[in-house]
């Protein structure tokens, strides 16, 4: 995690994205290495609906805000369509798997 000020943590997200919104999202920390590769494993099984893999840096506080969509529903419709919305618009940086960017690209 770093620090930019008291204010403003800025912390990277793990998750799974495809054509229907955020799948899954969870702190990279908090990310153990079977987690991940399971979810790397979920994401490229899930081709056929654009799924994808993805880490992106947040403010931290934007970052659970988007768990927060996730975990209570959005008045808006689709939470996770929500989430994933939101997402595009508070990242600092997305890093997805390479060669799976065009897919981020398409959601």
């Amino acid at each position: 995690m770093i620090k930019i000020n008291e204010e403003k943590e800025i912390e990277t997200f793990a998750g799974i994205a495809d054509n229907k919104g955020i799948d899954m999202l969870m702190p990279f920390e908090s990310l153990k290495s079977l987690v991940k590769i399971g979810m790397q494993a979920r994401a490229v099984s899930n081709e056929h609906r654009n799924a994808v893999y993805f880490e992106a840096k947040l403010l931290k506080s934007d970052g659970y805000k988007i768990l927060d969509i996730l975990k209570k529903g959005s008045d808006i419709g689709n939470p996770h369509k929500a989430a994933l919305k939101q997402l595009r618009e508070a990242a600092i940086e997305v890093k997805c798997e390479k060669g799976k960017e065009v897919y981020w690209e398409q959601l």
